[in-house]
């Protein structure tokens, strides 16, 4: 998992609000939760103000992912995305496949270029 950016919470947040100003798709919001979920609490639908979180930075195109020794699509998941709820995009792009040491496996985007394009916009439309 690689960090892109960090923001710093603001009264009116919800998950959902930060996950679209950072993937443009509200349902990546558990990209922006798990991997903050010791700062931002057990709550996902409450966002503490002024709480400076870590934002993951999310794949445009898929990546092959040589498997290693105790490799699991939730592991995997957790590596890739931050969160390792999102492991059923894995098993379902490798057809549930056993994941063997040494074999590849396919770690598909979740989130295209434009989307990211389109957040960036919403985030440059809002500083203004």
């Amino acid at each position: 998992m690689r960090f892109i950016d960090t923001y710093t919470t603001k009264e009116e947040d919800t998950i959902y609000k930060i996950s679209i100003k950072y993937y443009y798709l509200w349902y990546l919001w558990r990209a922006v939760y798990d991997p903050n979920k010791d700062i931002l609490g057990d709550n996902p639908y409450y966002i503490p103000y002024g709480k400076t979180i870590n934002i993951v930075g999310l794949n445009t195109e898929p990546v092959i992912h040589t498997v290693a020794e105790g490799d699991t699509y939730q592991s995997l998941a957790k590596m890739y995305y931050g969160s390792s709820k999102f492991f059923i995009d894995i098993a379902i792009e490798n057809n549930y496949k056993h994941l063997l040491p040494g074999d590849n496996c396919i770690i598909p985007a979740l989130v295209s270029k434009e989307h990211l394009t389109k957040a960036e916009k919403l985030r440059a439309l809002v500083r203004t």
